[in-house]
């Protein structure tokens, strides 16, 4: 099955899990990354999967890995200067 690069409302709808009134409200505070194609929204699959990457909300445990490294990152800063 060959999948498109662009989606229509219903499709990106449900690819992100949400009703295509969401979406659309999605789109006019500017959460979602859209084109028009005439009067119509379309959206990349690319946009899509980003918008989902940028809003992962991680783990108590990714977190305190993730706090761990910055502060490793600063300490390896501080004594490099």
């Amino acid at each position: 099955m060959i999948e498109k690069e662009y989606l229509n409302v219903g499709q990106a709808a449900l690819f992100l899990c949400v009703s295509k009134s969401k979406l659309m409200k999605m789109c006019m505070r500017r959460e979602v990354t859209y084109h028009k194609a005439g009067r119509l929204n379309v959206f990349s699959r690319k946009d899509l999967q980003e918008y989902l990457e940028r809003n992962t909300i991680l783990s108590a445990n990714a977190l305190q890995q993730q706090a761990e490294a910055n502060i490793m990152n600063l300490k390896i800063k501080r004594h490099g200067n």
